[in-house]
């Protein structure tokens, strides 16, 4: 046993040197003779603080650290056990009940958002008995809180990793520690490893320690405060023309004269006074242009954006991405149901859902349970613009491919022209010969639209269920305002 501990004390304390080592080489070019960093004003060692004084202070900084959580947990998730929308099974009302009263979306938003402004991000399961033993069983009732803890308010000491290989949790922690700020009290607490949840963001080498978002583009949020910083005082300082005043030499000013005359250009400049006595004093206009840094600005947005994964017009818009081009959206929404499956899901989700199932606090569901994610119904926009594709299918054909009740169901979910009395004339088609890419127009847009209405149907099960379930309890005929 102490074989071991000596061990893992050891590999900790080597992968710590590596790191701080690897740290002191970045920046360093030339053989080691010059020090980018330090000759660039860059910070070599980064802590938690660093990163919570800039997500505060920064936008860019902010929007680097919510944007993937806030699209990750948009909207309201569910968990399914029966596929019938028309019944709710036990494992299910539990769920919406514990949901509701703990706001478990809302609190794995704040995780995710908090694990990257560290190495990592912890979930307290608040249940009865001490917090240094092990979570007691119980039921959707003694659930107390959650609670969520970053990197610089919990730690976990060299003592309290398992050191024994054949444990299934050789190299983790048996506890956390969480330090003395957030415990309302002036002792460190000790918590045991069954009541935490553990959130690592895009770990590399060690499953317990992710990288922090900001970490990346720290040196790029740099350079973007110099610029942005710089380039406004050198607006403030410009923007206004300078004046020199040359006052005749055959003019004699008493000492009360010359302080007028002072008062006066002080009020001119500094003041509503918009004219000037200058009898015997001339003014000169100086030339002055007004700094313009925004080229420069736009480069150091696509390296962050490049840094941190995320469009460039997303990062200066929202998580819905109002902003961004239409193959903006794709590729971000794709990236967040990509991150859904890859991050979310397993590595928060279930974890937590597990947990509770296994000591009791939701009952265990019959044949298991589904994750289902909301989905993002297109913009009246967006099914202008695939309605338009649809109908220009038709035009490269030369021939009836689609049918305009199909465009108006499928695209533009409207009823057919036939059932509200529409008649239209018979009019001549200019026939075109096909085109090879009309073929694969038509697939891409189908398959669009199947995907859609596939995740739609899917979800849509985890709505019926909630809306009848939230009926049931509060005897209401809408969820809008819950939602």
């Amino acid at each position: 046993m102490g074989g071991n501990l000596l061990h893992m004390r050891t590999l900790a304390s080597s992968i710590a040197a590596a790191r701080h080592k690897l740290a002191q080489a970045a920046g360093y070019t030339m053989g080691g003779a010059r020090n980018l960093f330090a000759a660039l004003g860059y910070k070599e060692q980064l802590e938690v603080a660093d990163y919570y004084r800039r997500y505060k202070r920064n936008p860019i900084a902010r929007r680097v650290v919510d944007a993937l959580p806030k699209g990750t947990w948009k909207g309201l998730g569910e968990l399914i056990e029966d596929e019938d929308p028309q019944k709710t099974t036990a494992f299910e009302d539990a769920w919406f009940a514990l949901s509701d009263k703990h706001n478990i979306w809302a609190m794995m938003n704040r995780a995710d958002r908090v694990a990257g402004l560290g190495r990592f991000s912890t979930l307290l399961i608040g249940a009865p008995g001490e917090l240094d033993t092990e979570l007691p069983q119980g039921g959707p009732d003694t659930l107390l809180y959650l609670a969520v803890h970053g990197d610089g308010d919990i730690d976990v000491k060299e003592k309290d990793f398992i050191s024994e290989p054949t444990n299934e949790r050789y190299g983790r922690p048996e506890y956390y520690t969480l330090k003395a700020k957030r415990t309302l009290g002036v002792q460190d607490k000790r918590i045991h490893w069954t009541r935490i949840i553990h959130i690592a963001d895009s770990p590399l080498d060690n499953d317990l320690y992710g990288e922090p978002r900001l970490e990346c583009v720290w040196n790029d949020l740099d350079n973007l405060e110099k610029l942005a910083g710089g380039g406004s005082e050198a607006f403030w300082l410009r923007a206004h023309q300078g004046y020199q005043f040359d006052l005749d030499p055959a003019i004699a000013l008493d000492p009360a004269g010359e302080e007028k005359l002072k008062e006066e250009v002080d009020e001119f400049l500094q003041g509503m006074r918009r004219s000037l006595r200058t009898r015997g004093v001339k003014v000169t206009t100086l030339g002055s242009d007004t700094a313009d840094f925004s080229s420069g600005v736009d480069a150091i947005l696509k390296l962050i954006s490049a840094g941190s994964t995320i469009p460039v017009r997303i990062l200066v818009g929202s998580e819905r991405g109002e902003l961004a081009s239409s193959q903006d959206r794709d590729n971000w929404n794709e990236r967040i149901n990509d991150r859904r499956s890859e991050f979310a899901e397993p590595f928060m989700i279930r974890p937590f859902i597990d947990r509770l199932i296994k000591y009791g606090y939701l009952p265990t569901p019959v044949e298991g349970y589904e994750v289902r994610w909301p989905v993002t119904d297109p913009s009246d926009g967006e099914k202008a613009d695939l309605a338009t594709k649809w109908a220009e299918v038709n035009n490269k054909a030369g021939e009836t491919v689609v049918t305009p009740d199909e465009i108006r169901d499928r695209c533009l979910g409207l009823e057919s022209l036939e059932s509200i009395g529409f008649e239209e004339e018979e009019e001549n088609v200019e026939v075109v010969l096909p085109e090879d890419e009309v073929e694969q127009e038509l697939i891409a847009a189908r398959r669009k639209l199947r995907d859609l209405a596939r995740r739609r149907r899917v979800y849509g099960t985890a709505l019926d269920k909630r809306r009848r379930w939230w009926k049931k309890k509060h005897g209401r005929q809408s969820v809008t305002a819950h939602r």
